[in-house]
């Protein structure tokens, strides 16, 4: 399942996901706080993904826009 920040802001939304082993990529604001650790340590999404080394990033298509390709990076 993917989604816009607007649904990724849902922590239930994420809660019943995981939950039913479903496999989700979702926005979330870079405020949002992501556990990491074995889910024993809150950190900032935007600090986490400032950590990824260029190779962990691969830019994602979201099809033909109105105005060209959409990506994701």
């Amino acid at each position: 399942m993917t989604g816009c920040e607007a649904y990724g802001q849902g922590p239930g939304l994420r809660t019943a996901l995981e939950t039913r082993g479903i496999g989700y990529v979702l926005a979330v604001a870079c405020s949002t706080r992501a556990p990491v650790n074995g889910r024993r340590t809150p950190i900032r999404a935007g600090i986490l993904a400032g950590r990824l080394s260029d190779a962990a990033r691969h830019r994602q298509s979201a099809g033909p826009g109105a105005k060209g390709p959409r990506y994701y990076d």
